[in-house]
């Protein structure tokens, strides 16, 4: 911890660290007192009666359970990615998407359709995302895919942020692509309407 000129850290009650997370605020204070750092426990906060804590927002996250996670980060969940090239099956059904390649690590909602905004070049535009495998096409690989609402230009290479407003549907497997066209119609006027009245969150 020497080489990191530490003079202060902040931390939560409930703190562990290092291997098998052994290390405590306890552990932390002593580690203090020896090295010449202060050490400060912050309370919980406490939100509708829940104590938001990041273990709580990746699970509500996780669960595609945007509206609570929603409230305790006082933002949209995002994440930023730069759009890589696919198969291009999204554009042969009249539906050109950005695939964004993230980190395996990288948290991402339930699988599902979502309505979102994406921003690209500093603009924020509105747009409906797909998280899963494709089972239509048997797919296997978890991916995000965006489709930018009344957009046409190239995004290939550019890194955008996608912001998760509403989860719309469940991902589906549908018996035909003339099925999965009509339900993509669907989902791309239902995400436009959910935008429309969205509260744009700061």
């Amino acid at each position: 911890i020497d080489h990191l000129n530490v003079t202060e850290i902040f931390c939560g009650a409930d703190f562990a660290f290092g291997y098998k997370r052994e290390g405590n605020v306890e552990f932390l204070r002593a580690l203090g007192a020896e090295k010449n750092f202060r050490v400060n426990v912050v309370e919980p906060f406490v939100f509708e009666t829940q104590v938001i804590s990041s273990t709580r927002v990746r699970d509500l996250i996780a669960q595609g359970d945007l509206d609570a996670a929603t409230r305790l980060l006082g933002r949209y969940p995002s994440v930023r990615g730069r759009v890589v090239k696919g198969d291009q099956r999204g554009r042969a059904l009249g539906f050109p998407t950005a695939n964004l390649a993230t980190a395996e690590r990288r948290l991402l909602p339930a699988d599902g359709i979502y309505a979102v905004r994406v921003r690209v070049n500093d603009i924020w535009r509105a747009g409906a995302a797909s998280i899963g495998v494709r089972p239509t096409f048997g797919g296997t690989t978890r991916q995000l895919e965006v489709y930018v609402l009344d957009f046409s230009g190239d995004l290939y290479e550019q890194v955008i942020e996608v912001e998760f407003v509403k989860r719309l549907r469940a991902e589906k497997k549908f018996a035909s692509a003339a099925e999965l066209i009509a339900q993509m119609q669907r989902d791309v006027e239902e995400a436009r309407t959910t935008l429309i009245n969205i509260e744009i969150l700061p």
